[in-house]
């Protein structure tokens, strides 16, 4: 099979209305909005400073960086 015989298929989702999800919730709520977000595979969340235990309450201040596997 040549390479011009493969498809790539990309799955896109709100990346503002999960910022919007996000907001204000705590870490441990990540698992639980992500149900909302089938093509979302897997996620990580940073938050810093390290005791934060919760996403900032502006969505602006949320940043979502999205990585496709290989």
């Amino acid at each position: 099979m040549c390479s011009s015989d493969l498809a790539r298929i990309i799955w896109v989702f709100d990346e503002e209305q999960l910022k919007q999800d996000l907001s204000g919730r705590p870490r441990t709520a990540l698992p639980t909005i992500l149900e909302g977000y089938p093509s979302v595979d897997k996620a990580k969340a940073v938050l810093r400073p390290l005791w934060k235990q919760s996403f900032p309450v502006n969505p602006e201040k949320i940043n979502v960086e999205v990585r496709l596997a290989e």
